[in-house]
């Protein structure tokens, strides 16, 4: 029983560790490029209906690395550089679809892109007015695209920068500080933006509650003796 204890002690701190770090990081939106204009209500985030930018979105990250990114959360853009979390993504999430999908973009369909990410992220908080025939008809295609994705695929190159504000679940955290970015961050990824991970508040609770177990099961092991 005691030797079941400490390896399901280890392997939560192994989750925590490994699921539980973000990278702090500095993030301004500069432009959006390949850009269309798409009417849409957002009932769940900002609860308005708008004309919202679809393409590239440029984003510069601690003030010098210029990525590509699409939205992922309707709120604000940061016109200054303003404190993210990058965090890997959770390969079981709405969000490693809209990583596939991000790696099936190109200028000429990075509009329709980005409207298939909210179709997949957002569900019904997500409506679109009167689509244009032929976006929709490349949005309808991308999606499709969802139910074969390859197994090779290599999400590893792909991240979400959360603004600071929205908490750990990032469903709950829609309108909360500035809008969240997918990013594509070719190899070998985080080490690129030069940053060191920083563990949560959950990776201390983790470790804390791990630590008190393996001195409890120590304790009455040195009472048997």
């Amino acid at each position: 029983m005691r030797h079941l204890l400490l390896v399901t002690v280890m392997v939560l701190l192994l989750a925590a560790t490994g699921r539980a770090f973000a990278v702090p990081i500095t993030l301004r939106e500069t432009g959006v490029n390949d850009v269309a204009a798409v009417n849409a209500y957002f009932p769940g985030e900002i609860n308005q209906t708008v004309n919202a930018a679809a393409g590239y979105y440029q984003l510069s990250i601690n003030g010098a690395v210029s990525v590509n990114g699409f939205c992922v959360d309707p709120a604000w853009a940061p016109s200054s550089a303003s404190p993210y979390d990058l965090r890997a993504i959770d390969p079981t999430s709405s969000y490693a679809k809209a990583a596939y999908l991000f790696s099936e973009s190109t200028d000429a369909n990075a509009a329709a892109v980005q409207v298939a990410i909210w179709e997949t992220v957002m569900g019904s908080n997500f409506i679109w007015n009167s689509p244009e025939p032929a976006m929709l008809n490349q949005v309808s295609a991308l999606l499709a695209s969802l139910t074969v994705m390859p197994s090779n695929f290599q999400l590893n190159h792909y991240a979400i920068a959360v603004s600071d504000g929205t908490p750990g679940n990032l469903g709950s955290g829609y309108g909360l500080g500035d809008q969240d970015y997918l990013l594509n961050l070719p190899p070998p990824g985080i080490v690129l933006l030069d940053t060191t991970p920083v563990p949560e508040p959950s990776t201390f609770i983790f470790c804390g509650i791990g630590i008190a177990l393996l001195a409890l099961s120590r304790r009455r092991t040195w009472k048997k003796l």
